[in-house]
């Protein structure tokens, strides 16, 4: 059902957001972590604020979000009865 309503294009689409909202939460989770190990010289203040505040990696999904459902609802809108 989903490549009838979808393009493959899109389908391709979708799986890249979602792939780089993972790298976005991960460059976000990954400064405390590497402080903590002494690796990165990062005090424990900033790296707790870059982990709570995952706004970035909350944008992307909420994009890829709005962006999933209005692509299948015009598309459903389109189609009629032919779904």
């Amino acid at each position: 059902m989903v490549t009838k309503v979808v393009k493959g294009i899109t389908i391709r689409g979708f799986y890249a957001m979602a792939v780089l909202a993972g790298f976005v939460n991960r460059v976000f989770a990954l400064p405390a972590k590497l402080g903590s190990m002494e690796v990165l010289p990062i005090s424990k203040e900033t790296g707790a604020l870059l982990e709570t505040s995952h706004c970035g990696f909350f944008l992307a999904v909420g994009i890829f979000g709005i962006w999933v459902i209005g692509t299948f609802s015009r598309t459903f809108e389109c189609q009629g009865e032919e779904v």
